[in-house]
């Protein structure tokens, strides 16, 4: 015979000769951890006959068996059909497999195979001596149930000489294709009286399965003393019994007896058989688990979205059924497509198995939100998940524009922006657009900025919570306006805001009065003509100008004319207001006196407007002779 064994992690092969038939256990990666291959090789140089296989576990459960034969469970035991022949130098392959009882402790499985190495020619049986007297046998349970075809077993003869004779006994029928237990009794023809003999009892199972429990009982001696036996015998009152145990299917037990006889004449002993087979059904006993983990994402800005995981899965040892997992969502957030409550079957998991569920979220405000799933499983199983944080962080851009309040025309005026993030998080990608003054020319924007066909860009970067930015732009108008420029701050996530500011521009009056006489000089009782000129020199127009002109007592007013009337009142001419002298203008009046006695006369002119309260005098001096 040849024994194999393997365990569930190590393989461990015993052979006790590896000859003529080589007995060896293997994995079958893609059948699984559990399975094996078991692999029977022929050695020798003849043929094998009447293979049969069996195997049995401990610490674990046979599940099923196939291969070169197909298989059945019997008792708890795989037992194979049997090969006809193997021949030399040939190989052929079985399968198992098994399943450890709990989880973490090693099955064994041994395989046993037994064969005949070279069919032996059946020796030819003896006469029968007489037929001794026996006792009917014991009440004994019924014979299993046997197909009626013949077993290869049942043919079963012991190996006799031609000194010896045999008896036999089919239990419990008395024909040994319908019986379960075969007994032979071989004994000597002839013994010496007082001298020891030996003999034999061969125990041989023919039931299509193992047998349980079988003993032998030999009881009823007539002159017939046992001495010793092999294996040892248990010593009754009536005689002897030897405990076989369990016996495999066509498996023989030898029992090997030295006995004397003290007597001439016959030495008997009547032999009876039992045993009692049990029916042994196996249920797995497991214990499914339920076993739930959740994953999220942690830091994320408030227009981004979270991903969570969550992972269910069975550590134990039995499937789980109706497997669902629910995860409420706490006040603030909600999955990409609006709900509160995500739900998912699994299904079924098998010891081991493992699933996911993944999903995004949003938040509707900052914060930092925790909660945790719950599994629920057929069988009130369930399990809580791992409590989970995810912090959503926004950036709170502002700014601030600043700006003089006047500038005169051609003055450069310039124009600050103050940019600032009061949020928690970064603002990345910031940038600051303004838009074009109005009515100005931009003349410098720093480094920093780029000329747009609408304004200004600035960009600038990442501002972390608390940072601030400043950047400028200088504007100069060329005329009296109001320079206007809006500046738009926005970066990722951050919300866009706006401020404006404004210059106002305006310009400088500079006035220039000029009175020229036409004819100087000039003799008395001539005329002569002043003219009063009003430029305005300046940038900004001049308003309400008022010119008043006083005539030298040497002469007196003839006329006055020009721009507006005026108004004499002795030698005061006073011309009405001109509303507006814009910057360049100019205004003319023309004042013609008469002279009336020789001297130096000078005729005295004064301006005032509302730019200037101070009044602007003028002078022109005319020679007047006889």
């Amino acid at each position: 015979m040849i024994y194999g064994s393997a365990w569930a992690q190590v393989l461990e092969v015993v052979d006790d000769d590896d000859w003529p038939i080589k007995l060896t256990f293997s994995m079958d990666p893609a059948a699984g951890e559990h399975a094996r291959v078991l692999t029977a090789e022929n050695l020798a140089d003849f043929n094998c006959t009447k293979l049969r296989l069996q195997a049995k576990a401990e610490n674990g459960t046979l599940l099923r068996g196939g291969g070169h034969t197909p298989a059945r469970l019997v008792d708890g035991r795989l037992v194979y059909d049997e090969v006809p022949v193997l021949a030399a130098g040939q190989s052929i392959k079985w399968t198992l497999e098994f399943e450890p009882l709990r989880k973490g402790t090693p099955a064994a499985v041994t395989a046993r195979l037994d064969y005949l190495e070279k069919p032996a020619p059946k020796p030819a049986t003896p006469p029968k001596p007489a037929a001794q007297p026996s006792p009917a046998a014991p009440p004994s349970p019924a014979a299993p149930s046997k197909p009626a075809t013949k077993k290869p077993c049942t043919d079963y003869s012991p190996p006799v000489g031609r000194d010896m004779t045999v008896a036999e006994l089919a239990y419990p029928t008395g024909n040994r294709n319908t019986s379960a237990v075969l007994v032979h009794q071989v004994m000597p023809v002839e013994v010496d009286k007082g001298k020891p003999y030996t003999y034999q009892y061969h125990v041989t199972n023919i039931y299509a399965g193992s047998l349980q429990n079988v003993e032998l009982q030999a009881f009823t001696f007539r002159n017939l003393n046992v001495v010793k036996s092999d294996p040892a015998a248990e010593s009754q009152t009536d005689g002897y019994r030897w405990r076989i145990g369990e016996l495999d299917e066509c498996q023989t037990k030898i029992i090997n007896v030295t006995a004397t006889s003290g007597e001439v004449g016959n030495a008997t002993a009547c032999l009876a058989v039992s045993y009692s087979n049990r029916l042994c059904a196996v249920t797995r006993v497991v214990e499914p688990g339920l076993k739930l983990v959740k994953t999220a994402t942690t830091d994320h800005l408030l227009c981004d979205e979270a991903e969570m995981v969550l992972t269910v899965s069975n550590p134990g040892s039995g499937t789980v059924r109706n497997v669902k997992v629910v995860d409420e969502l706490v006040e603030g957030l909600m999955t990409t497509d609006g709900k509160r409550k995500v739900e998912s079957d699994a299904g079924d998991l098998a010891p081991g198995q493992s699933k996911q569920v993944a999903f995004r979220v949003k938040a509707s405000k900052t914060g930092e939100f925790a909660n945790q799933a719950v599994a629920r499983a057929d069988g009130g199983l369930t399990a809580e998940s791992n409590k989970t944080s995810t912090v959503f962080r926004k950036p709170v851009l502002t700014v601030a524009c600043s700006a003089p309040e006047e500038r005169f025309i051609g003055r450069v005026a310039e124009f600050c922006f103050d940019v600032k993030n009061t949020g928690n998080a970064v603002s990345a990608d910031t940038v600051l657009t303004t838009s074009a003054p109005t009515g100005a020319e931009i003349v410098e924007i720093g480094s920093k900025g780029t000329r747009q066909a609408q304004g200004v860009a600035w960009q600038l970067g990442a501002l972390k919570p608390g940072e601030t930015q400043k950047v400028c732009l200088k504007a100069r108008a060329t005329a009296a306006t109001t320079i206007r420029t809006n500046g738009r701050v926005a970066g990722r996530c951050a919300d866009p805001v706006e401020d404006a500011c404004e210059t106002k521009v305006t310009g400088i009056p500079a006035i220039l009065l000029e009175v020229v006489d036409i004819e100087d000089p000039i003799e008395v009782g001539s005329n002569t003509t002043y003219i009063i000129t009003v430029t305005n020199q300046g940038t900004l127009a001049d308003t309400k100008v008022r010119v008043t002109a006083v005539i030298p007592d040497q002469a007196g007013h003839v006329s006055s004319t020009g721009a507006t009337p005026g108004q004499v009142d002795g030698q005061k001419v006073t011309f009405a207001p001109v509303p507006k002298v814009e910057a360049g203008q100019k205004v003319e009046w023309r004042l013609t006196v008469k002279a009336k006695k020789p001297g130096d006369a000078r005729l005295s002119v004064e301006l005032s407007s509302d730019q200037f309260t101070a009044p602007i005098r003028e002078t022109e001096s005319t020679n007047l002779y006889e």
